[in-house]
Order: C-alpha cells, then sequence, then structure tokens
C-alpha cells in the first residue's frame, strides 16, 4: 500500500459565461487527463433568486420536456433543482444557455451547468501515471476542505453567469522532490486558470 500522494484541491474562478470558462476547462483536461469523458452532466436553476418568473417557468417546462429529471437539492436557504443530460453532448446545451446571458446577478446560481469529470493522469509524454487507484492508498479519504478519495483526480466545472471550477488532483508521489517539482510544472503550464501554489500538499 502506497504511503501517501500530493493533492490539488481548491476551487477556481473560470470568468464569466459557459463556453469560454468551459473551453479552458476541456483544453486543461485534453492535456493532462486520461478518459476525461464527463460522469454527470446536470442543468440546475435556483428557486427564490433574481429569476423572473416568467423565465424561471418557460426554463423549467423546456428542461422536463427535454432532459429527466434528478430531482432537487438545497444550498443554504436555496432549492435547486436538477436535469440530468444522459448523453453528455453538451455543446449545444452550453450554446443554449450562453444565448440566455446576461442572467441576472446572485450570490449562488441562478442558473448552471454541472460538469463533473473523474479521470486519471498522464504525463508530459501522454502516459498514464501509476498508482491512480483508491486502493492503492487503502481507499483514504483526504479531509482537505472537501472529502475526497486518495487515488483518483475529479473535477466539478459549474458554468453560469460567474462560472467557477472545484478540482481535486492526486497525484502518485510519496514524497517532495525533483520528480514531483517537474510534473507539478506539466499541469500548471497546461491550466488557462490560475492554480494557487499553497493548494499542493501531502
Amino acid at each position: 500500500m502506497r504511503a501517501g500522494a500530493f493533492t490539488y484541491n481548491a476551487n477556481i474562478s473560470l470568468g464569466k459565461g459557459f463556453r469560454k470558462p468551459w473551453e479552458k476547462v476541456s483544453s486543461f483536461l485534453n492535456t493532462v487527463a486520461h478518459n476525461s469523458t464527463p460522469s454527470r452532466v446536470a442543468i440546475e436553476i435556483f428557486e427564490d433568486t433574481a429569476l423572473p418568473d416568467e423565465f424561471l417557468h418557460s426554463q423549467r417546462k423546456y428542461l422536463d420536456n427535454k432532459y429527466e429529471l434528478y430531482g432537487w437539492n438545497t444550498i443554504g436557504n436555496l432549492i435547486f433543482h436538477q436535469w440530468i443530460n444522459p448523453n453528455y453532448d453538451f455543446n449545444e446545451q452550453i450554446s443554449s444557455l450562453e444565448n440566455l446571458r446576461p442572467l441576472p446577478k446572485c450570490e449562488v446560481g441562478p442558473l448552471d451547468l454541472n460538469i463533473r469529470v473523474d479521470f486519471q493522469l498522464i504525463d508530459s509524454e501522454g502516459r498514464l501515471l501509476p498508482y491512480q487507484s483508491p486502493a492503492d492508498y487503502g481507499n483514504f479519504i483526504s479531509k482537505d476542505k472537501k472529502s475526497e478519495c486518495l487515488g483518483y483526480s475529479r473535477l466539478n466545472a459549474y458554468l453560469s453567469e460567474n462560472s467557477t471550477l472545484h478540482m481535486f488532483l492526486s497525484l502518485p508521489f510519496e514524497d517532495e522532490g525533483q520528480s514531483l517539482d517537474e510534473y507539478i510544472s506539466f499541469p500548471n503550464s497546461a491550466a488557462r486558470f490560475k492554480l494557487n501554489s499553497r493548494m499542493w500538499k501531502k
């Protein structure tokens, strides 16, 4: 069993809108990830925000007709509803949502596209890094900010008027040194968004 791993666990600002922020994420995945097909694509609408009732009603009707209603959840006092895109062909959806901009300014939402991707990391030569299974680390759960399992990498892109990204990277290096430093330079150079150097931890 591996003694540990270095991780990156942080929330990242992607800028405004749907299309350009996703292009940044997609470019990063195409460079550093193996098998970066999304594991979930969901459209989310938040109630009790600045969305006009007419807009809220029309969007919910459109989504009810086009996608499967997954359910609802809460963030603080806000309720949000989720529709799942089962085909993961969301480029058309991104264009459609981009045409709705500008969306009303809200602390959360009011409407977003949530794309989750679970993936394994590759090196700059395109080779899959070893030890990228939770079993390699005894299914150890990291408690840094959000609970994540060592041995796999994951990101959640929240595309909206102000888009953000939560990313967890699990690097199979047990100790600091030249090999780790050289590898970290690879995702740093691939990212079209800022990676905070203080968020790399063992």
